[in-house]
Order: structure tokens, then sequence, then C-alpha cells
């Protein structure tokens, strides 16, 4: 299930202040990808996944995404104002539905299996496949500016911008029984 919703507000409090607000929601859910060799029913690998017994042996993935923000402007004059805009963003991705279900909860199944071919040893029909990602990604931000028109020729605008993070990342994958690879950042 994938969705996608936009909010924007605007509210003029007097002939000099206006405020707005606004916000973003995006939901996606997909099929995880593996190995080139057995990791999804796909034409990677010469067209040798065709086949596959399970097409998603990598599991599924889901990422939302978070944007909310506000606004405010002032007109000091007619040719001068100032804007203070506080927003929060946020990004995140778990990996569900793991066929041999390994992940973060269980580390004793963290190898992918050897393929298993058709008779004619050419097509790829089985795979155990442990691939998973999960993140979560905020930001915090607060934006002032100051600007104004001082004659025809010059516009003028100053400014700061604060920004706070908080990002964790984990990914572990593994292409065959002998090789493990995890990505760690947080």
């Amino acid at each position: 299930f994938n969705t996608n919703t936009n909010l924007k507000l605007a509210y003029s409090a007097s002939p000099t202040v206006k405020m707005k607000l606004g916000g973003f929601y995006d939901k996606r859910q997909g099929t995880g990808r593996g190995p080139d060799e057995g990791g999804g029913l796909n034409l990677r690998n010469k067209g040798k996944n065709l086949f596959l017994v399970d097409p998603g042996p990598a599991g599924d993935f889901e990422d939302v995404d978070n944007l909310a923000w506000g606004s405010i402007t002032h007109s000091l004059s007619p040719k001068t104002f100032y804007e203070l805009r506080l927003s929060m963003s946020k990004s995140t991705r778990d990996t569900l539905n793991l066929p041999t279900g390994g992940g973060a909860a269980k580390p004793e199944r963290t190898l992918t299996g050897n393929p298993v071919k058709d008779s004619s040893g050419f097509y790829t029909v089985f795979r155990e496949v442990v691939n998973w990602h999960r993140f979560n990604r905020e930001r915090l931000i607060l934006k002032g500016d100051l600007s104004s028109q001082v004659n025809k020729q010059n516009f003028v605008k100053t400014g700061f911008e604060l920004t706070r993070y908080n990002n964790w990342n984990q990914q572990y994958f593994s292409n065959g029984p002998s090789a493990r690879n995890v990505r760690w950042y947080g």
C-alpha cells in the first residue's frame, strides 16, 4: 500500500503578518533486493532468476517520509520583511517479511544459502537470502531571513540556518554462505 499526502495552510493575522503551515507524508512498500543470483524474481543474472519459487527471498521493505513546517512572515515596511521558519523531517525504513526469519531480532540466521538450480543447472529456482536494512533520519531546522529592497537595483538578504540531525542506519547482507557485510552508523 503506497500513499502520498500534502497539506498547506496560510493565514493572514494582519496586513503585515502572515503565517503558513505545511506538511507531507509518504509511505511506500517494495520488495527487497538480494544478490544477483537468486536474489529476486527479475531479469538480473542473464534471466536466470525467472523461475524462482519465492519471488522475494530478500523480504520486503517499507519507507515512510514525514515533513512538517511552519513559518511566520512579518513586514516591517513596504520594502523590508523578515521570515522565521521551523521544519522537522523524518525518513525511516524497515525490512519486513524476511522468509529466513533472520534480521536484527534473530542474528543466528544470518547467512545467504547457495542457489538451488533446475535440472539443467541454468536457472536458479530457490535461494535463502539474508538482506535487511533499517534506518531513521531526522532533521530539525530553524531558519531566519531578513530581506530588504534598498533601491531599484539592490536587494539585500541575510539570514541564518540551524540544523539538528539524529540519524542511525543498520544494514546487513550476505551474498553467500561465506560472505557477510555489516554497515552501521548512529
